[in-house]
């Protein structure tokens, strides 16, 4: 991402690749958006419902099964035909919005950036429009729009929208509440990428503080415990860099139901800080754990060719040339194939927009 790399140099671009797996969904932070739950709330099975609402509550199941088979194109097609429907029959209720953003999340996984994006921003508009505005659907709709933004590099857009969501949160819901911790989480990672270390430190401890007080099943701690570990790394403090990363992977590991790719994230910054510290052998096997998690996904092209190239620079320095030219192989083809993406595409295009 051109963005990104005019930002960053050396070890901090390391530490930008490791960041991408701890935003919402499949690329962003596992929890940082409702977009199902929203539309499922609204249909709640088993109540008094009309013709209409069994019609919705069915297209929405279908929704739900296709995702759950990987059947992304059919998913989509299946919602744009419920966004449709709501339009005519629904448009000033709840559930527009959150259909709109069930697509527009389902065009981003499928990288189609540009669509996701007009995508996002209507359903910010339908938030607005409702008769409650402002509302917690708002200022989730917010997260996800910027979510969108720090994938594809456009990180002061990013930035500007976190700010609005934790606002709206905080006013909303409290100083404590793990939505609120999730916003100070977020936008702590999109200050680092953009080298506000300060602030990113801040707000990334405001968040482990709500978290740490939470209940388990809503604790979240170790997206912050990464991005403190991240600082640290940049600011010299190799060791706490390696406690924190080690307490978000211990935190991490507390919920098996959280993404592999979020935890290979975590063995990637552990791995530079272990290389930086001089413990060589555990930063080997750090990032062969990151690289083998991130294989078993064949997703993050842009992580996996950090991973790879930091590692095959590792076993350089070590004199383990045949395994290092092996892996830097498989990095110059990943990387090919990151520039071809859409994210890299669409990254370029808006970047050369608004230089002009």
């Amino acid at each position: 991402m051109g963005s990104i790399r005019n930002t960053f140099g050396g070890v901090a671009l390391c530490l930008v690749v490791a960041e991408l797996a701890a935003q919402s969904g499949p690329t962003v932070a596992p929890g940082t958006s409702s977009r199902s739950a929203t539309v499922e709330q609204v249909l709640k099975p088993g109540a008094a419902q009309t013709a209409e609402e069994l019609n919705l509550a069915a297209m929405i199941a279908e929704v739900n099964g296709l995702e759950q088979q990987g059947n992304l194109p059919a998913a989509r097609n299946v919602v744009e035909k419920l966004v449709a429907c709501l339009k005519r029959s629904q448009p000033s209720g709840d559930l527009l919005p959150a259909a709109t953003d069930r697509l527009a999340s389902l065009e981003q996984q499928q990288g189609n950036y540009r669509e996701a994006e007009h995508l996002f921003e209507s359903a910010v508009q339908l938030w607005e429009a409702r008769p409650n505005s402002p509302g917690i659907g708002l200022a989730t709709e917010l997260n996800n729009l910027a979510s969108l933004y720090s994938e594809i590099g456009q990180l002061e857009r990013a930035v500007t929208v976190r700010r609005r969501s934790l606002a709206l949160r905080i006013q909303l819901l409290g100083n404590t509440d793990p939505k609120v911790a999730l916003s100070h989480s977020n936008l702590a990672s999109d200050l680092l990428r953009r080298g506000q270390y300060d602030e990113a430190e801040e707000h990334a401890q405001l968040a482990a503080k709500i978290w740490d007080r939470c209940d388990k099943e809503k604790n979240q701690a170790d997206l912050a415990y990464n991005t403190l570990a991240r600082i640290q790394l940049l600011e010299g403090d190799t060791r706490s860099a390696i406690s924190s990363a080690q307490l978000a992977i211990q935190t991490f590991n507390d919920d098996h139901g959280k993404s592999p790719v979020q935890l290979a994230g975590y063995k990637y910054t552990l791995a530079l800080a272990e290389e930086k510290n001089g413990d060589v052998q555990a930063a080997v096997k750090s990032f062969q754990d990151s690289l083998d998690l991130l294989d078993s996904k064949k997703t993050e092209l842009m992580m996996r060719v950090g991973v790879l190239r930091d590692y095959s620079q590792l076993l350089a320095r070590m004199g383990q040339t045949h395994q290092a030219l092996s892996i830097q192989s498989r990095a110059k083809k990943e990387a090919i194939q990151l520039m071809k993406s859409s994210a890299y595409q669409y990254t370029v295009e808006a970047d050369a927009l608004r230089a002009h």
